[in-house]
């Protein structure tokens, strides 16, 4: 099988909601704003030119 998501890359940040800002404001295709996970991470997901599904996390 070679559909659907089979891995992603993840990306810990001091900052995810001005790392998902940045990289949308320079061309990167915007996949889920940040947001708040499991009370403590705030997550993003954005995908790199291949539509790759990039994952930015930061602890809360």
């Amino acid at each position: 099988m070679t559909e659907g998501q089979r891995a992603a890359v993840v990306l810990w940040t001091d900052d995810t909601a001005s790392a998902y800002g940045d990289l949308v404001a320079s061309g990167a295709t915007p996949l889920a704003s940040p947001h708040v996970w499991l009370d403590r991470l705030l997550i993003a997901w954005i995908a790199d030119p291949d539509g790759n599904p990039i994952q930015l996390v930061q602890s809360l």
